[in-house]
């Protein structure tokens, strides 16, 4: 029984099939600039009726989601949409409100420490970039942990806040666009475009090198310490990631579809559960 996997998010809604033998087919994805996100979720959804089932993680809202479900419904289709709880498989959620951490947020952690982690005797901490609409840096400690995290405005974001006009509209995210930042700008579209990315990429490995710097310092604390130097991986997706990852000096793994390896582990821990 194939899977059909959604991330609707902000700017564009991504998919992915996962079949009987639990193989990820490739992420796709869609813009919903000029059409509603519920249109996009039903022609994606239309498209892939072969598949008996529907896992989401949506940051849309409750119309939204009451939409998709009643989309699914229709083509008898079996639908679920990820929310985040205290705890899930390996991960605890660090939030004193769990249920408020974002769902893609959520998803995203539990991807990259699942990516880190594919062993009992691994105990790899993970901070998780999503360069999205808004930037979310979280960490997330040896055990599984959830620490907490931060969100600053989104590279684009940022940049049309400073600028309301069309010259940075597709600026970020488009593989055809060969922007350089330039630290002696000489107009101002230029300047302010340099200047938040610089900022953008500057903030993100400031952030990281702090929370590593905690992470190291609560495991030296701890009294259920069990190995001699915590391993940190930093995992970065979303559509800015290819911009920002140039000028950032620090190691990052470049995970795309994190969030659709995230739903096809929280589908096999459902099952597990069952």
């Amino acid at each position: 029984m194939k899977t059909l996997l959604i991330d609707a998010g902000n700017s564009q809604l991504k998919w992915a099939i996962l079949d009987d033998d639990s193989l990820l087919s490739e992420q796709h994805s869609q813009s919903h600039q000029y059409e509603l996100p519920i249109e996009v979720f039903e022609k994606i959804v239309s498209a892939n009726t072969d598949c008996d089932s529907v896992i989401m993680v949506s940051v849309l809202g409750g119309t939204f989601s009451r939409a998709a479900n009643k989309i699914t419904l229709e083509l008898q289709m079996k639908f679920i949409e990820i929310t985040s709880t205290n705890k899930l498989g390996k991960i605890e959620n660090g939030y004193k409100d769990p249920t408020k951490l974002g769902a893609d947020r959520f998803v995203g952690i539990l991807s990259a420490y699942y990516l880190n982690n594919n062993s009992e005797s691994n105990k790899t901490a993970c901070i998780v970039i999503d360069s999205g609409t808004a930037t979310t840096i979280d960490a997330i400690d040896g055990n599984g942990k959830h620490l907490g995290g931060v969100i600053l405005p989104g590279l684009k974001l940022s940049s049309e806040s400073l600028l309301q006009n069309t010259e940075l509209l597709g600026l970020w995210g488009n593989e055809s666009n060969e922007f350089t930042p330039e630290c002696f700008s000489k107009e101002t579209t230029q300047a302010i475009a340099s200047g938040c990315l610089l900022g953008q990429a500057g903030s993100i490995e400031h952030i990281c090198n702090l929370m590593e710097k905690r992470i190291i310092e609560q495991d030296e604390n701890s009294q259920e310490k069990k190995q001699e130097n915590v391993e940190i991986k930093r995992v970065i997706c979303g559509g800015a990631a290819e911009s920002l990852l140039p000028y950032m000096q620090g190691e990052y793994d470049l995970h795309q579809d994190l969030l659709m390896f995230g739903l096809k582990v929280i589908k096999e821990e459902l099952s597990n559960n069952v």
